[in-house]
């Protein structure tokens, strides 16, 4: 049962969409970019806005053509709220289509490699081949929150090798070396795709253990400022034993960057994350600051230095110098991924950012523009576009499809549920993900189902009432009766 020791052959079938990476230069995109999210902390804001702006970045960045969107995960930390990246997997997993979701990475030391296991044959079951699992060996969080998390915190990094091992035996169903307890214990649900393993580390540690199994590695540029980075990449390249799904070494960089229309704007917005360093740097954990206020403290001229070493040094700027500096760095380190994190106190500007680093390098998707709170109509979304007019002849053809199974809700739930997609940028913005009138409306159903969680759907549903929506379904018309009139009205 020694750490040397890897699992037999993976039964899984490796993910159809690892093929996109390979494709990056074939579709024109000059980099390959994805996301890391941390649920960031908001002076005066609830913490759930942080969780609910992770789950509309999600939707923002699949729309822009990122490759990867990556959940971190930290413990009783005051500027991030992001614990529990699992969960935040499934909610963007279930709502999206094309863009890989993970972990960035799940801590394993707090917990059982098995239910990990477990917990990740579920994801992979929601959307398969698109689940990245990353593991870490960091607590993410201080000695007494680790020994929270686990009363064995001291003893169990020491066992991280041996659970890795067993973590990717179970998560892929291939076999625990013989003479292992719990060789005969499989992890359901089964199926053919198994979730992609990443090594995170921001220590050449990561790197050996990365380079042990065959796993591909990413490097926490952002965490260390760099230091240690060419080492450990160096080192897992030196070491590298090739496994079935990973042959060859494969690597990846975390980037903290921030773009913006100007080098000024883009400074500005970078003055919140360097005031949280500065905090940091102090063992004090702060919630992020609106710019102006971070701007507006009074600093010693020592951290006035220190914090304009930070501009220099951050990939910080106009999206076209950002990119240029960034792909640089991955051709300096000969790395394949850049995956990018981006704090700003205005969720706007970091939207903003993502977009202007996807069109400057030239992701596919990039060239639609942002998305934003409302979707742009296209043919496939009329509905939404019929539902917003609230005519007669709009709740005619809603009570239609709702007849035929088509939609979840009546049309007065749904002509609510319509205005809260125009009005809400964590439901709106995930409108272009949907290509069909059935998933579109399990948007509208969620848009709903969290006005209501939160108590607004009252509001809404006398919002869509003022707008014209009937109070009870009109009965269904005969076919073709709302003809060029009815259109009219509409």
């Amino acid at each position: 049962m020694g750490a040397s020791e890897r699992p037999s052959a993976v039964r899984s079938k490796p993910s159809r969409t690892s093929h996109r990476a390979a494709s990056a230069k074939e579709d024109g995109a000059l980099l390959r970019l994805s996301v890391l999210d941390q649920s960031v902390a908001l002076v005066d804001r609830p913490h759930a806005e942080s969780i609910r702006n992770t789950l509309a970045l999600a939707h923002h960045c699949e729309a822009l053509g990122y490759q990867r969107f990556w959940l971190s995960e930290h413990h009783n930390h005051g500027s991030i709220v992001g614990t529990a990246p699992e969960i935040l997997i499934a909610a963007i997993a279930t709502t999206t289509r094309h863009i890989r979701v993970g972990s960035a990475g799940v801590m394993l030391p707090h917990y059982s490699p098995y239910k990990v296991a477990e917990q990740f044959r579920v994801l992979e079951a929601i959307a398969p081949g698109r689940i990245d699992l990353g593991l870490g060996r960091a607590p993410g969080s201080d000695g007494r929150t680790a020994f929270a998390l686990n009363a064995l915190a001291n003893e169990r990094p020491a066992q991280f090798p041996n659970d890795v091992r067993d973590l990717m035996a179970w998560v892929t169903g291939s076999q625990l070396p013989e003479g292992h307890p719990f060789r005969l214990v499989r992890a359901y649900p089964e199926g053919e795709t198994a979730p992609e393993v990443w090594m995170l580390g921001s220590s050449d540690y990561g790197a050996q253990v990365a380079a042990h199994f065959g796993l591909p590695y990413a490097f926490a540029w952002f965490f260390t400022d760099g230091r240690g980075g060419q080492e450990a990449l160096d080192l897992y390249r030196q070491l590298y034993q090739p496994s079935r799904r990973h042959p060859v070494p494969h690597t990846a960089l975390c980037v903290w960057a921030l773009a913006a229309e100007s080098e000024e704007e883009a400074q500005y917005h970078f003055a919140s994350r360097a005031r949280v360093r500065l905090l940091r740097d102090r063992g004090i954990f702060a919630p992020l600051e609106p710019a102006d206020v971070a701007l507006a403290h009074a600093y010693t001229d020592a951290e006035r230095a220190h914090m304009a070493e930070m501009q220099r040094e951050a990939y910080v700027g106009t999206a076209t110098g950002v990119v240029e500096r960034i792909a640089a760095l991955a051709r300096r380190l000969n790395v394949q991924e850049m995956a990018v994190v981006t704090w700003t106190y205005d969720e706007a500007a970091r939207r903003k950012s993502y977009q202007l680093l996807a069109q400057a390098a030239g992701l596919v998707g990039a060239a639609r523009g942002p998305s934003r709170p409302g979707c742009r109509p296209r043919r496939d979304h009329a509905v939404v576009t019929l539902a917003l007019r609230q005519s007669a002849a709009t709740q005619r053809l809603w009570h239609k499809a709702y007849a035929k199974g088509a939609l979840p809700m009546r049309p007065p739930k749904l002509a609510a549920a319509a205005i809260l997609l125009a009005l809400s940028p964590s439901v709106g913005s995930a409108c272009d993900s949907y290509d069909d009138d059935m998933s579109l409306a399990s948007v509208l159903a969620q848009a709903v189902s969290q006005a209501r969680a939160n108590g607004t759907l009252p509001a809404a549903e006398a919002l869509a009432s003022r707008a014209g929506a009937p109070e009870q379904p009109a009965p269904p018309a005969a076919e073709g009766s709302v003809g060029a009139a009815g259109a009219a009205k509409s």
